[in-house]
C-alpha cells in the first residue's frame, strides 16, 4: 500500500505567509495523487509491505531517502536496522520484508533531480509492473 504523506512544490518551501501555500500544495496533491515525484518539490511517503515480500526491481529517477531493507540490481543486499537510512540515487532497487510473520513499514522522501546520463544513454523511470504506482510526469 502506498500512501502520500505530505508534499511540496518549489524550492525553498514556502510555510507560512496569507495562504499556507505548503498546506494548499498538499491538498491539490490529496486530491490529485502525484506520481512517484513532483518535479519541483517533495514527496514523503509510506509503503506497507506484507511478511516475506518483494517488490519489482524499479527505477525512479529522483534523490530518494528511505528506511528500507533494499535489494541492488548487482543482487547485493543490504539488510536495513531500524534508525538505518538508505539513499537511493536513481538506482535500480527493490524492497524486501525479511520478516516472515509482520508486516514492514518503509518511508521515503523523494526530490527531483536533473536528467541521469549512464554511457551516453538518458535513464527513465522503470516500475517492473509494481500495483498503484502512478509514473511522473
Amino acid at each position: 500500500m502506498f500512501a502520500t504523506m505530505f508534499t511540496t512544490e518549489g524550492f525553498p518551501t514556502r510555510l507560512y505567509g496569507d495562504k499556507d501555500e505548503d498546506l494548499q500544495t498538499y491538498d491539490k496533491y490529496l486530491k490529485n495523487p502525484p506520481g512517484v515525484i513532483i518535479g519541483n518539490g517533495t514527496v514523503l511517503r509510506y509503503v506497507d509491505m506484507p511478511p516475506g515480500a518483494l517488490s519489482p526491481m524499479h527505477r525512479t529517477i529522483s534523490l530518494d531517502y528511505g528506511v528500507v531493507a533494499l535489494v541492488l540490481d548487482s543482487g547485493e543486499e543490504r539488510v536495513m536496522k531500524r534508525g538505518d537510512v538508505s539513499i537511493q540515487r536513481a538506482t535500480n532497487h527493490a524492497w524486501r520484508n525479511m520478516s516472515k510473520t509482520n508486516w514492514a513499514r518503509m518511508l521515503y522522501i523523494l526530490q527531483p533531480v536533473q536528467p541521469v546520463e549512464v554511457a551516453g544513454q538518458k535513464l527513465g523511470e522503470e516500475y517492473g509492473g509494481m500495483k498503484g504506482v502512478r509514473a511522473s510526469t
